[in-house]
């Protein structure tokens, strides 16, 4: 977890069955997450909020126990290349209050048309 405007390196990482999220950015901080491992999340895979920014290019975030990239207010989050699929929630990918979520060649199920902006934010792919 990163907050405060902290910094995380976690590239290449792996974060397995963890209870709630396996990366959280909140705050204004920065995860770098490329190529990470975040399976069997408890609840979110990838979190990102209050202006958090997370780099998950070709991060693996699979079976998540609900949303599993997860982008709310003003946040913005790099998922391009990501497998985002088997989670138990509504969608893959999802955005809230004007946040923005690259999932160029990414897979999984969007929670608004991707290319639209919406008062909930983007989701480019």
């Amino acid at each position: 977890k990163a907050s405060g405007a902290g910094t995380v390196s976690f590239a290449g990482g792996v974060a397995n069955n963890c209870g709630a999220q396996a990366i959280n950015a909140s705050g204004a901080s920065i995860v770098d997450a490329e190529a990470a491992k975040l399976n069997d999340a408890g609840v979110n895979a990838i979190l990102a909020s209050t202006g958090g920014r997370v780099n998950a290019w070709r991060a693996e975030v699979l079976r998540a126990g609900s949303t599993s990239v997860l982008a709310g207010t003003r946040s913005n989050i790099n998922a391009r290349d990501c497998d985002a699929t088997g989670h138990a929630g509504s969608s893959g990918f999802a955005v809230t209050s004007g946040s923005i979520i690259n999932a160029n060649g990414a897979i999984g199920v969007k929670n608004q048309p991707v290319n639209t902006i919406t008062s909930a934010g983007i989701i480019f792919g």
